[in-house]
């Protein structure tokens, strides 16, 4: 193998989390061509929501990053809401991450079901004692 371990291995491109609800649409451009995908100069990705993006470049470079935040109709079409945007950090090997929401958000509390509790059914009667029953309450009418 040609560099052994790290045989095959990019260190440097752009790490892109969509924290949202809603998908984003995020379009890079580098005008010296440093993108691994696509020309090199310009390319664009749909990023589902909590999903992450990763785009291999050549080497450190400076890229323009635009997101807009998009949704479906009816007919699959996707119509953009708004724009969106990022704060980017360096890490040490020269990845970017968007800054702020990168956590998974906390679970959604779900109550806890409680236990249904039966009707509890009345004891098994005969039917000459309910006939008993029903003329003790008219005597007690009339």
């Amino acid at each position: 193998m040609a560099n052994g371990q790290y045989h095959g291995r990019i260190k440097t491109g752009i790490k892109i989390t969509n924290p949202l609800p809603l998908p984003v649409s995020v379009r890079i451009k580098s005008p010296t061509g440093a993108l691994r995908t696509g020309d090199g100069k310009e390319t664009w990705r749909t990023v589902k929501p909590g999903e992450t993006l990763y785009v291999p470049t050549k080497g450190k470079c400076e890229v323009d990053i635009t997101v807009h935040i998009i949704r479906y109709n009816e007919v699959g079409d996707s119509v953009k809401l708004g724009d969106g945007g990022l704060q980017p950090a360096v890490l040490p090997t020269g990845t970017m991450v968007p800054a702020g929401k990168v956590t998974k958000p906390a679970p959604k509390r779900i109550p806890e079901k409680k236990p249904s509790k039966e009707p509890e059914e009345p004891e098994l009667r005969s039917l000459g004692d309910m006939i008993e029953d029903m003329k003790k309450r008219e005597e007690v009418k009339v």
